[in-house]
């Protein structure tokens, strides 16, 4: 009989590293929870014990805006930086993010299968360096938020509390409502900027207000984002503060008004009725030239954007768009969403998180005259130097949106990646990032 899972008082989340073989670690958390508990959890792997479905990596993303009370993370069948950061989030506060992985002494030189996706022909994943699990080990063997553990451990997994029922907004996204209802209410042409770590609700934030102001009588309410999948939540929000379910992302009626999806593609196109109250979400991966048509299109706009996340940075949305939203719409106003909503204020698991994946990294600021210099930098520099490795990799970040964890594996495993930095003493003002490409036989 499996000993039954301690729920903690805390909301809290912590990292537990099942070290050993596959069929050690998995049986070790067979022996601690039943089946029915885990699967009310995520188990993130390509195959699972019997009674239990798996999620692949490739298909995490159909569990972003869900929650549960435990995550399961097979690293044996390969670590997948972007996987594995994106369903962190999904962890409510209390519960335990289980990964089982090699020994830590034999990780870094484990062959993991997810190598195989940065290797380009004609080179082998074996070529491959060791570099990012060489790092991930030494930060994971120190961090407090993390339990070592072997499968003979009798350490007690945690499952996470029941989520409360209905909507329980917190101070901040109640105040981000009442600034959403005021763009559409107020003043015309004072847009809403509205920014957040990832796990803030945003998304929640934004569904809510959308059901709000359609059953308080506004007639349309556009939601416009990269894809579908992107406001699935935004979308099952909205219903539920209707009183409904589904999530299903199309033109919807709530109320006397309707809402619905556009792609930044269709904003150039016109709309017989008008766009209405416009929520343009992760907008820091909409081209700012779609964004400039938005600001002549619609007088009432709130753009809204991840700022640290595992699919990128807002912060260049934010450096590009500001002066243009200044121009155009000088009496616009900012918002930030900083507590968080599924975990506790400070919880180590997200630090953890950040602190390996480097989805905090800042831009530094230059306060040295010195001469620029610049220089080839090898990997194996890189991965022994953190302050370097941040200050290059946060440049990437909050340069180009679609920096992801992967980049940062692929910038330390990959031997056909050359990195190229402009350095003004210890601050680094420029990263070339360049892949070799071709050795295709002629014949090919």
């Amino acid at each position: 009989m499996s000993r039954p899972a301690v729920v903690p008082d805390s909301a809290t989340r912590r990292l537990v590293l099942v070290c050993g073989d596959q069929s050690g670690t998995e049986s070790w958390v067979l022996r601690q929870l039943s089946t029915r508990q885990l699967t009310a959890g995520l188990w993130l792997a390509e195959s699972a014990p019997v009674g239990i479905r798996p999620t692949p990596a490739a298909r995490v993303g159909q569990s972003l805006g869900a929650e549960f009370p435990l995550l399961v993370y097979n690293a044996h069948q390969g670590f997948h930086p972007d996987a594995f950061a994106a369903a962190v989030g999904t962890l409510r506060g209390g519960g335990d993010c289980v990964v089982l992985a090699p020994a830590l002494r034999d990780w870094s030189g484990f062959t993991d299968p997810d190598k195989a996706r940065f290797a380009c022909y004609p080179r082998d994943p074996a070529e491959l360096h060791g570099f990012f699990l060489q790092r991930l080990v030494r930060i994971w063997g120190a961090h407090p938020a993390v339990s070592v553990v072997e499968p003979d451990s009798d350490l007690e997994l945690r499952l996470a509390a029941p989520s409360p029922t209905g909507f329980q907004l917190n101070d901040e996204q109640r105040a981000a409502v009442a600034a959403i209802e005021r763009v559409a209410h107020g003043h015309a042409r004072r847009p809403l900027v509205l920014t957040a770590d990832r796990g803030r609700g945003k998304s929640t934030v934004l569904g809510v207000a959308a059901a709000s102001l359609l059953a308080g009588g506004l007639k349309r309410v556009t939601v416009i984002a990269p894809g579908r999948a992107a406001v699935g939540t935004l979308f099952r929000h909205a219903l539920a503060a209707a009183g409904r379910s589904g999530e299903a992302v199309a033109d919807t009626s709530i109320g006397g008004g309707i809402l619905c999806f556009r792609l930044p593609a269709d904003c150039m196109r016109w709309e017989p009725d008008g766009l209405g109250l416009v929520m343009v979400d992760e907008a820091a991966a909409i081209p700012v030239a779609v964004l400039n048509r938005l600001l002549a299109a619609s007088n009432r706009l709130v753009f809204a954007s991840t700022v640290h996340g595992y699919e990128g940075s807002g912060r260049g949305f934010e450096l590009r768009f500001r002066s243009v939203l200044q121009q155009t719409m000088p009496q616009w106003r900012e918002l930030r969403l900083s507590a968080p909503a599924r975990w506790a204020e400070g919880d180590p698991l997200e630090t953890l998180v950040n602190e390996t994946f480097l989805l905090d990294a800042e831009l530094a600021a230059v306060q040295r005259d010195d001469a620029v210099v610049i220089e080839a930098i090898e990997p194996s520099r890189l991965v022994l130097d953190e302050a370097l490795l941040r200050s290059a990799f946060g440049l990437l970040i909050n340069a180009h949106y679609q920096t992801r964890p992967s980049d940062l594996r692929q910038l330390l495993d990959n031997p056909d990646v050359q990195l190229w930095l402009a350095r003004l003493g210890d601050t680094v003002l420029g990263v070339l990032l360049a892949s070799d490409e071709g050795g295709f036989d002629p014949g090919m």
